[in-house]
């Protein structure tokens, strides 16, 4: 595992991290769900099973802070969270609909509004 995402596990996870280690190792969730940031695949399923993450906006927002870090990065990452949290919390496809057209209009708010000259 990569130094910084173990770096990253740790300060986020404390004592659970190597629970969220196990899933990316065992569930073959490893990956990393945007380039440049630390953030695994294993993460999404950990917060939908022990921490109550039931939405990609919760995910983004307060379990990452990817949207606020990176909005175009966690657009990037949202089709792959969505997936797996539909996995994890049994989701239909109306659901599936529904949490990417939330996702991408909480995304948008994000960027920014150009002022018109007074």
């Amino acid at each position: 595992m990569d130094t910084s995402v173990a770096k990253h596990l740790s300060s986020s996870y404390g004592s659970m991290a190597e629970q969220v280690a196990l899933i990316a190792q065992d569930e073959n969730l490893g990956k990393r769900l945007a380039h440049g940031y630390p953030y695994l695949e294993a993460e999404v399923a950990y917060c939908a099973r022990n921490e109550y993450c039931e939405s990609a906006i919760d995910f983004i927002a307060r379990r990452t802070r990817l949207a606020f870090l990176d909005v175009d990065a966690a657009a990037q990452a949202l089709p792959r969270i969505i997936q797996i949290l539909a996995t994890e919390l049994g989701w239909n496809g109306e659901r599936l609909e529904r949490e990417r057209m939330d996702a991408e209009g909480f995304l948008q708010t994000f960027k920014t509004v150009k002022m018109l000259p007074s």
